[in-house]
């Protein structure tokens, strides 16, 4: 007597395969952008006590945080992203 593979199974096998991989790319996914805000706070509170900024008056008052805001968001962009210019649809 031969065993037949059984289709059924193979198939509920590659689709549970297939699911694992998801939820793992998922998770990795979520992973990386977990890691991209812990390191924004970090950038962010690194800054507010750099200038000592205690309250939304304190920014506009201390020209040095107005100076280095620059700096700082240039970390902020090194970290997510730039804006990607679209080219003109004609």
């Amino acid at each position: 007597m031969t065993l037949e593979p059984n289709n059924e199974l193979a198939q509920a096998d590659r689709s549970h395969q297939e699911t694992v991989k998801m939820y793992r790319e998922m998770l990795a996914e979520r992973d990386a952008k977990i890691a991209k805000l812990e390191r924004l706070e970090t950038i962010a509170c690194e800054y507010i006590k750099r200038h000592e900024i205690f309250c939304s008056e304190s920014i506009y008052q201390m020209d040095e945080v107005i100076l280095t805001a620059t700096g700082v968001i240039e970390e902020f962009c090194d970290v997510v992203g730039y804006y990607e210019i679209e080219e003109a649809q004609e």
